[in-house]
């Protein structure tokens, strides 16, 4: 794999005018999974007959400091980051102007709005999300419902190049498949989305400082809560997704008996992605972010801290205001998540927003809940 991602970098330093590249790309949120996916099945098809393969990581090479369970794994499998090709590291647009690009989705089958310029080069489709295209001679899709996109990744080079699965392939896939649980973590924040429309508008709200929404002894009973306690407890011991999932992950473990401890590296994935030290305001708050539009523009973001602790970083609120302005949202969401010192999640919310209005009007002001109330 190493000597594979090395050749790929070389590749790009090479004049190849009017030579054919095809592309492996994973989706923007460029979590492991789709990290995975895209690094381990560009290998596959390199090694089975497309020798000009290029695995892409969906995101500009500085967004990779937000992403500590992907940086965490690559550790672990001993890959260094400066091996991997990123958004702003490769020209698609000019690539496929110069009719030039042959791209697989991997852990998406529909390009975002932004890049639908790009949908006559998709040659291929592998996901394990919701259906949203069809398949044709030129495209062959592979959409089946299973917990990680790496399952079907996993299954395809089984089935056609076994030898491939050394420590170092078998171990990212591996990584992958323990991480699937902490997307849970995901799930919650778009039934969030969707549960922001129906929360009962008569909460009480408190402002301290003025713009900043917080209600400290507030619990709200929401299904959300629930399934992030979920994600932060779930033992590894009855693995990720489906049958399916769990099936070729007992495979992997047969077939290369020198993995490491399943708990104890679902531990440090977990461990990876709540950990923000290093990170600014900023980072934070791009770190685990998702947004939804409608009548008000929406960001929730995800802070992997007391929420005390949160609001009492310096200059938060210009920084709030520097965040929402640039990303256009009218209210911005804090969903916090902490550990106490008995390892029992503590969830908190708070919102900010510079419209009067919006501050009287937000469907919740914050919750706190420890353990599992």
């Amino acid at each position: 794999m190493e000597e594979f991602l090395w050749s790929c970098k070389e590749s790009l330093k090479v004049d190849r005018a009017g030579s054919e590249l095809h592309v492996v790309l994973g989706n923007e949120a460029c979590d492991v999974d789709s990290m995975v996916c895209a690094l381990t099945y560009a290998y596959f098809l390199s090694q089975t007959g497309d020798r000009l393969v290029l695995p892409l990581l969906n995101i500009r090479e500085a967004e990779l400091l937000l992403h500590g369970d992907n940086l965490q794994l690559l550790r672990q499998v001993g890959l260094s980051p400066h091996l991997l090709l990123f958004r702003d590291q490769l020209d698609l647009p000019a690539l496929h102007r110069d009719g030039r690009l042959r791209l697989t989705l991997v852990d998406h089958n529909v390009l975002p709005s932004s890049d639908s310029f790009l949908e006559a080069a998709v040659v291929e489709v592998i996901d394990h999300h919701l259906l949203e295209r069809d398949s044709s001679p030129s495209c062959p899709v592979t959409v089946e419902t299973v917990g990680s996109c790496a399952t079907l990744v996993t299954e395809r080079i089984m089935q056609k190049a076994p030898e491939m699965l050394d420590q170092q392939v078998a171990l990212l896939l591996y990584g992958e498949h323990l991480n699937a649980s902490l997307r849970h973590l995901n799930a919650s924040l778009r039934h969030l989305n969707a549960s922001l429309r129906h929360l009962n508008a008569s909460l009480r709200i408190i402002t301290t400082p003025e713009r900043i929404i917080t209600t400290p002894e507030r619990i709200i009973t929401t299904p959300e809560p629930s399934v992030v306690l979920d994600c932060l407890n779930m033992p590894p011991s009855g693995g990720p997704g489906t049958p399916r999932d769990r099936v070729l992950l007992a495979s992997l473990e047969s077939l290369v008996p020198s993995l490491p401890d399943r708990e104890r590296l679902y531990r440090k994935l977990q461990d990876a992605r709540r950990d923000v030290s290093g990170l600014n305001t900023h980072q934070m708050l791009l770190k685990d972010m998702k947004s939804v539009s409608g009548r008000l523009n929406v960001g929730i973001s995800v802070i992997y801290l007391p929420l005390e602790v949160f609001l009492q970083r310096a200059g938060l609120e210009a920084e709030l205001s520097g965040f929402c302005l640039k990303l256009g949202f009218d209210l911005l969401l804090l969903m916090t998540i902490s550990l106490s010192e008995s390892q029992e999640p503590i969830r908190g919310l708070a919102a900010f927003s510079h419209s009067a209005a919006c501050r009287q009007q937000v469907p919740a002001g914050s919750w706190r809940s420890h353990g599992g109330n």
